[in-house]
């Protein structure tokens, strides 16, 4: 999954340039439904379904932006269906104006890749992220959360 930060020419022509070295190695590459338009030249790559509908096999969440697109990407996956409930594996590649959790800075992101596609002989640092539930007891009506209910009354 390719997520980019929004609305930003410096960040899309690196998506794009990745987008195409990515299904140049045969690996299907899914972006969001409203990015789609901005990978023309780029052919086969997949819309992510957010409908609930299908499951998507997401096995590497490459994030090209900087906090806020991660978190962006983390929040995508409550509408999918996946056995264990984890976020998969996300390579952060930082072009944003903080990038605390980014993993790498974009400019190296073929290394990066290289890294990650050669597993463990040459290992890069990827984040694992979960997605906490919890649940609060107090008086008055359920109010829906994230993924389910989580207020309850007592």
């Amino acid at each position: 999954l390719l997520i980019k930060k929004w609305r930003n020419e410096a960040v899309t022509a690196i998506a794009v340039e990745i987008a195409i070295w990515l299904v140049s190695k045969g690996i299907v590459v899914i972006v969001g439904t409203h990015e789609l338009e901005e990978y023309p030249r780029v052919a086969g790559i997949s819309v992510l379904d957010t409908s609930g509908r299908t499951k998507e096999a997401v096995d590497l969440v490459i994030s090209l932006g900087g906090d806020g697109t991660l978190l962006h990407a983390s929040r995508l996956f409550r509408f999918l269906e996946r056995k264990n409930k984890l976020i998969p594996p996300c390579l952060v590649l930082g072009m944003g104006s903080l990038g605390f959790l980014a993993t790498v800075p974009a400019a190296h992101w073929k290394p990066a890749l290289l890294s990650v596609l050669g597993g463990t002989r040459n290992p890069v640092p990827c984040t694992f992220r979960t997605r906490l539930q919890c649940t609060l007891h107090a008086p008055g009506p359920v109010v829906r959360g994230i993924d389910r209910p989580s207020i309850h009354p007592p």
